[in-house]
């Protein structure tokens, strides 16, 4: 047992110098963070300095947001109970009784059973943009009657 508690004694002592490089360096390393930190602090005063200097304008100071990462904008107490609140000008609204419709074209069933009969027609209706030249040639008739005029 003597020579088990020799050996334990240089290692329990390693152990301490061991100990004591990891607190220096734990304290370097604090000294580092706090110095960069500083110097994160300092680069947007002289970033100013330095544009006014060359005559340019200083960065424009905005303010951060007021929403929380995660939030809608309103307060869950201002909502209403089982309803989602929509961007104003979101509401959905019927559309097609405002558009000019331009050209109708009439669709036939392919396979139409034997005794079927039309009972009307569903309408659907498709607004498309199109951006097109078109150069149209319109030819008239001539006629020439057999007295010449």
């Amino acid at each position: 047992m003597k020579e088990r508690a020799a050996t334990e004694l240089p290692l329990g002592a390693r152990c301490r110098q061991d100990e004591q490089q990891l607190q220096e360096q734990a304290n370097q390393l604090a000294e580092c963070q706090a110095l960069l930190e500083a110097q994160r602090e300092e680069m947007p005063r002289l970033t100013d300095t330095l544009a006014i200097l060359k005559g340019q304008q200083r960065r424009p100071t905005i303010q951060p947001s007021r929403l929380e990462p995660g939030t809608t904008g309103t307060a869950p107490a201002e909502r209403e109970p089982g309803r989602e609140q929509k961007r104003a000008g979101s509401e959905k609204r019927a559309k097609t009784p405002q558009l000019k419709i331009d050209t109708t074209a009439f669709r036939r069933a392919e396979r139409v059973p034997a005794g079927a009969v039309v009972t009307g027609y569903q309408d659907y209706v498709i607004h498309e943009l199109e951006v097109a030249v078109s150069t149209t040639r319109y030819r008239g008739e001539r006629w020439q009657t057999p007295s010449g005029g």
